[in-house]
């Protein structure tokens, strides 16, 4: 059966911090397809945050108490009009600040993802409020340049262009902090289009 553990199977090797392990749901990455279909049935607008998005992840996995992607790989979904997978191992980890629109994130990962010239269908994004646990997040956070190292490639998402909050904001600093610390793991810029 399909599970977390056979979707990031190489979660139950050890991490690149010697003698820290990955649990294998931190490895997970979601479609930005799904995500697009996600914002739709939730009815989610150009105004809300991607910190309202964590209240709603909360209340949506109350009850198993795990992320958004391992309740996700365990319904077995497809992506809207394929049979595709809605979530695999993470290909792009997704550094952003959560007080900005979560629709205008979206926008930003389609840019980069046609900028890149990459096949939606084949990108998994690393994206904190589907992937972390948000019943026990400290736990989970504790492994971002574990998780950073792993996947190999992270994407600072700046909005607005002109006054990125994320350069403001501790986490994502951290975030780019530990990508740059390590020669494994390649830095891009992305924004949505104005």
């Amino acid at each position: 059966p399909l599970s977390s553990r056979t979707v990031a199977p190489e979660a139950e090797r050890a991490s690149p911090t010697p003698g820290a392990k990955i649990a294998a749901h931190l490895l997970l990455g979601v479609s930005p397809i799904y995500l697009r279909a996600f914002v739709a049935e939730h009815r989610i607008d150009r105004t809300m945050p991607t910190l309202a998005l964590g209240r709603l992840a909360r209340e949506l996995t109350a009850h198993s108490r795990r992320s958004l992607l391992e309740d996700l790989v365990d319904s077995r979904a497809v992506l809207p009009g394929t049979n595709s997978p809605p979530c695999s191992a993470a290909t792009v980890f997704i550094s952003h600040a959560q007080s900005c629109s979560f629709v205008k994130l979206l926008d930003a990962i389609d840019a980069h993802v046609t900028m890149h010239a990459l096949d939606p269908r084949q990108v998994f994004v690393w994206l904190d409020v589907f992937c972390i646990r948000q019943h026990e997040i400290e736990c989970d956070v504790a492994h971002i340049g574990n998780i950073e190292r792993h996947i190999g490639s992270v994407v600072a998402v700046l909005d607005p262009w002109f006054n990125p909050v994320c350069l403001t904001r501790m986490w994502c600093l951290y975030e780019v902090a530990h990508a740059q610390s390590s020669a494994r793991v390649s830095l891009s810029l992305t924004m949505a289009p104005s």
